[in-house]
């Protein structure tokens, strides 16, 4: 199982990181600017987007309503695998 620094299984990390950097890519706006307009950190805006950090519920949102997209958007492909449900 390929785990990220914080023991999470990386499939469940980086379902949600791809989502975010493909609509700010459609706004052509940079992590800088998307950081900067959701009140969030460059540097986190790049964990996520890499998949190497858990991302809370409320900064989901910010960067959906930053991106313009529903949270769902960004979540509806994360799935459990069998052996974790």
């Amino acid at each position: 199982m390929d785990l990220t620094r914080t023991g999470c299984p990386r499939r469940y990390r980086s379902s949600p990181g791809v989502m975010p950097r493909r609509y700010r890519l459609r706004l052509e706006i940079s992590q800088e600017e998307l950081a900067h307009r959701a009140g969030l950190d460059r540097s986190y805006i790049v964990q996520v987007e890499r998949g190497e950090t858990n991302i809370s519920l409320l900064n989901l949102v910010r960067i959906a309503e930053t991106i313009e997209v529903g949270p769902e958007k960004l979540v509806r492909n994360l799935r459990l695998p069998p052996s974790e449900k």
